[in-house]
């Protein structure tokens, strides 16, 4: 996230942890690993910025794809009429948020995940550096791969079927609301498959 907007994003209370937990000394002493966008043809990099309206966008494959399906919990939405709310027929909907990456595009973090595991004093005591430091390399992965923007997910999600999921936009990142999530009970989990194997490995 871009400084600006996390600024325009920050809440007060937000600005006060991250002065008593000193972020900024830490993120400015921590080395740079910014994503970049993989190169697109012209058209394809002007008609990303339409987002889910792109008609250019297609589906991620597993040889030249790596897509992050990043979990959520399913909700019922408010009634909007009074007979909805007399046969408690509001059905469940949940939003799919999905990255899009280049496969094998990023940097190697061995250094940069050294560096972090000694700023947070990783192996002190009791602790077992090689499994903490594979633990860093696994979330620092995203945030060292060639974005794929106009990029969509076919998924299949039980009790609903097919869905696709996307596209991204510029920033290879989409958003999509599925409702008529029907059979769903409180507290239960469902798994959500990538119609293509392998395309989908983080999700």
């Amino acid at each position: 996230m871009d400084r600006l907007r996390q600024e325009s994003e920050e809440t007060p209370l937000d600005g006060e942890t991250r002065n008593a937990g000193k972020f900024a000394e830490m993120e400015s002493s921590l080395p740079r690993a910014i994503h970049s966008q993989a190169k697109l043809p012209f058209l394809h990099h002007l008609t990303s910025y339409l987002g889910a309206y792109n008609p250019l966008a297609r589906p991620a494959n597993a040889e030249e794809d790596a897509v992050w399906l990043l979990d959520n919990t399913a909700y019922c939405p408010g009634p909007t009429h009074s007979l909805l709310q007399q046969r408690n027929a509001q059905p469940w909907q949940a939003e799919y948020v999905v990255a899009y990456f280049k496969r094998n595009s990023g940097r190697k973090p061995s250094e940069i995940v050294a560096e972090i595991a000694d700023k947070i004093c990783l192996g002190a005591e009791g602790e077992d550096r090689a499994a903490g430091e594979k633990r860093i390399a696994e979330r620092l992965q995203p945030f060292m791969q060639d974005i794929q923007p106009a990029r969509s997910l076919h998924v299949n999600i039980p009790g609903v079927g097919v869905k696709r999921l996307g596209p991204g936009g510029s920033g290879a990142m989409s958003s999509t609301t599925v409702s008529g999530l029907g059979g769903l009970k409180d507290g239960a989990t469902m798994t959500v498959e990538a119609v293509v194997s392998g395309v989908a490995p983080h999700g």
